[in-house]
């Protein structure tokens, strides 16, 4: 069952019950190139195309900052982080056979992993009662000091 998306005049969000929704994305998302690989950056435009097709994009939207490099560094030391910026500066290059980076890639992985930092800073602080990042790369597989599964920082 779908639930209904109700618009909110006063705020030009939609609510789904009573959530109020945000929706974090950035362009740096499309400039981390992955070549042919699966998790490439088609998936953002998939995700919109999904969203306006069960007119959601009603969503407040919100571009997602750069992650503050304390709280980066407070997962990643910071001779990794530098790591994944040299690569991604040197033009790309594998940290594995699924982890790849591209020279935008670096600055997509800071976009990802603010934009998750402010996700839930908007859901603890009551900004915002559900959201979402439609941001690439994804995170959750990286490990403090090693690419791995299409990610590049833990977010």
């Amino acid at each position: 069952m779908r639930s209904a998306a109700v618009r909110s005049p006063a705020k030009r969000v939609y609510r789904i019950g009573i959530a109020q929704a945000l929706y974090f994305r950035h362009q740096s998302s499309l400039e981390h190139d992955t070549g042919p690989h699966p998790e490439g950056p088609g998936r953002i435009p998939a995700i919109e195309r999904e969203l306006a097709e069960r007119d959601w994009l009603g969503y407040e939207r919100r571009d997602a900052p750069e992650v503050a490099m304390e709280r980066l560094t407070a997962v990643h030391p910071r001779e990794y982080v530098d790591h994944v910026r040299r690569v991604s500066e040197a033009g790309g290059g594998a940290f594995d056979p699924d982890t790849v980076a591209s020279a935008g890639s670096y600055g997509a992985a800071l976009h990802a992993a603010g934009g998750a930092c402010a996700m839930v800073e908007a859901l603890t602080t009551g900004d915002a009662a559900a959201a979402f990042c439609g941001l690439r790369p994804p995170g959750h597989h990286a490990e403090p000091t090693e690419a791995m599964g299409f990610c590049l920082f833990n977010n």
